[in-house]
């Protein structure tokens, strides 16, 4: 069981399945920065990165948070970044454009 402190029960669940497996995982790495434009930048902070695979999880709580981010979501792939979306559940969904 993970000895850090997670914000919530569906990211503490994924925390622990991700330890059950015994897949090495940063809770809430440094914000990535999508650059809108020179004025301003949007911040993300992922709620996990995987090291081993370069890959970062958003653990989402509804279907309404993650079309609300979808955007968000879209814009941190485009710029190369490998991003997985997970819902409550567990299943994981990979982005459709």
């Amino acid at each position: 069981m993970t000895s850090i402190q997670i914000k919530n029960k569906a990211e503490k669940q994924y925390a622990e399945l991700l330890e059950s497996k015994d897949i090495n995982y940063i809770y809430q790495p440094n914000s990535l920065y999508i650059d809108k434009d020179v004025k301003w930048k949007i911040k993300y902070r992922p709620d996990f990165y995987l090291p081993k695979t370069d890959e970062y999880i958003e653990i989402i709580g509804t279907r309404q948070a993650f079309y609300l981010n979808k955007e968000k979501y879209k814009n941190i792939m485009d710029l190369g970044y490998k991003l997985k979306i997970v819902n409550p559940n567990g299943e994981m969904d990979r982005l459709q454009e």
